[in-house]
């Protein structure tokens, strides 16, 4: 998961390709049934790898948080009792995708200021609106 975070990431900065498919792919990969409990930062590499996919120049603003409904469908399934592994994970990643769209996307390696998300306000809505399902404290 961790080398393939990282893969999404450098191919979200080609902006030859549309950004859609990979914000799927990412939804896809945090909603695949799993017993394995992120440990090695892939939560939080795979938030830096979506927050370069939604800084794509030509997004647009219903395709910058539309990757989000699946997430929210899951979320409302929960039940009570200990938390599924594949939930946790997603949990966490949008949780370090909401400080980084809030914060700004640092450049690694280079001297240039932190980038916005290219529709940040809507992003930020829509992660907060979508994490309340699972912690209604944070509404």
């Amino acid at each position: 998961m961790a080398h393939g975070a990282d893969l999404l990431a450098v191919l979200a900065r080609h902006s030859g390709q549309p950004p859609q498919p990979r914000a799927q792919l990412a939804t896809a990969r945090l909603l695949a049934p799993t017993e394995h409990l992120f440990d090695a930062q892939e939560d939080d590499r795979l938030a830096y790898a979506l927050a370069q996919i939604l800084s794509h120049p030509d997004l647009r603003e219903a395709d910058s948080v539309r990757w989000l409904s699946p997430v929210a469908e899951a979320f409302r399934t929960g039940e009570p009792g200990a938390v599924p592994a594949w939930a946790s994970n997603t949990m966490r990643t949008l949780r370090m995708l909401h400080v980084l769209a809030h914060r700004g996307l640092s450049r690694r390696n280079t001297d240039e200021p932190p980038c916005s998300l290219t529709h940040r306000e809507a992003v930020l809505e829509e992660l907060a609106r979508t994490l309340a399902i699972v912690a209604p404290y944070t509404a």
